[in-house]
């Protein structure tokens, strides 16, 4: 995958996991006060690993173009695991 390709791909990853996170807050916003404790666990926790990654994502903008291979294969595996975390949290909403 080229440099370009991947930075693309890893914005799209951050817009769809931000997405995510909204639409389980509004779901949180109706939900009762056990459930609501739980989400705002959840998120923040998410919103720190999202934050991680578009710490990645500026990395991997300023690299050379040898570097950027390393960190790919850091920000793959960045992303593969707050993804399910943000489906798992989403799913106790459902």
């Amino acid at each position: 995958m080229k440099k370009k390709n991947l930075e693309r791909n890893l914005e799209k990853r951050l817009r769809a996991m931000d997405t995510e996170i909204d639409r389980s807050k509004t779901k949180a916003d109706v939900a009762g006060a056990g459930p609501r404790e739980g989400y705002q666990r959840d998120i923040g926790g998410l919103k720190h690993r999202r934050q991680a990654m578009r710490e990645r994502l500026r990395e991997l903008r300023s690299s050379g173009t040898e570097a950027w291979q390393n960190i790919r294969l850091g920000t793959d595996q960045a992303f593969n695991d707050p993804s399910r975390a943000v489906k798992s949290a989403c799913a106790r909403f459902r």
